[in-house]
């Protein structure tokens, strides 16, 4: 083990770089809220506003981003891993110009991970910082050792939940969690699927008043989506709702979320990752070296 980590320090030595990407992990405290739905349109909404933005989808087991779009890919991220597959290979095209990496079950290896097979993903992976101005890491839900080490090795957190007790309350242990260990970077709140932007607004300021009393976390309110038929009809279609539908209400939320992200400076405990960077962090996470 101890070779192992002297190896994994190896590749990462050399990483100076000051700026990069902005990388987003995208999460929620239970499944069913929508996040893969909000992150595939926010990605579009991102370009739209001319932000060149990666998508990867990292919710083990249960990745349907590939779905919610009619694509088949052919490779995903445990090519690139363990196959030996370039970044060009496994990146795929989606609408409105976005880039597409989509996930395996193979991915958990990273908690444990082969020193060839670490090369290769970050030679690899790379190759995104030419292509990237913002990732969105579309995390798995609820609070799994492979969801919390993706979430301290972004930069920004954006937190989804729903005005259901259930995913408040898993919303808020989420929270508590990453505040256990000592989480110090953004975690933007979203509420998705309100009835009227009135509940909206006090599940903000309800959630965001908990937490700043009995955690030492700083939630920012990013924004909220409304409840919306038109969602539904485009999941049917397998087409993103922001283009199908783009003047529906969950469409013209998820334009003024995106503005709000774009347009808020980062805090200064947050960073830009360079892409080493950020799997340097991913990598040392669960490792303690």
């Amino acid at each position: 083990m101890k070779d192992q980590a002297q190896g994994l320090r190896e590749i990462f030595k050399d990483d100076n770089t000051e700026k990069g990407c902005r990388i987003i992990a995208i999460t929620s405290g239970k499944g069913g809220v929508g996040k893969t739905n909000f992150t595939v349109n926010m990605a579009i909404k991102l370009s739209q506003l001319g932000y060149r933005t990666v998508i990867v989808d990292a919710d083990i087991g249960l990745a349907n981003i590939d779905v919610l779009l009619g694509i088949i890919p052919k490779y995903n991220l445990t090519d690139l891993l363990f196959k030996n597959k370039s970044a060009k290979e496994i990146i795929y095209e989606g609408p409105e110009g976005i880039k597409l990496i989509f996930g395996g079950s193979g991915i958990e290896e990273l908690i444990d991970p082969d020193i060839d097979n670490v090369k290769n993903l970050v030679n690899g992976i790379e190759q995104l910082e030419n292509i990237a101005d913002i990732i969105l890491i579309d995390t798995g839900a609820g609070i799994s050792e492979i969801v919390l080490t993706f979430l301290n090795a972004s930069d920004q957190i954006i937190l989804l939940t729903t005005p259901e007790p259930t995913s408040v309350t898993d919303a808020y242990a989420m929270v508590k969690v990453l505040s256990n260990h000592n989480y110090d970077r953004s975690i933007n709140l979203v509420v998705n699927r309100a009835t009227n932007s009135l509940e909206a607004r006090n599940v903000l300021d309800q959630f965001c008043n908990v937490v700043n009393r009995f955690l030492n976390v700083k939630l920012e309110k990013l924004g909220y989506v409304m409840n919306d038929d038109y969602v539904c009809k485009a999941v049917k279609k397998q087409q993103p709702f922001s283009l199908v539908y783009p003047n529906c209400n969950a469409s013209k939320c998820i334009d003024l979320i995106a503005r709000n992200l774009v347009n808020r400076k980062l805090k200064q405990q947050d960073s830009i990752s360079s892409i080493k960077a950020f799997f340097s962090k991913l990598l040392k996470t669960n490792k303690g070296w």
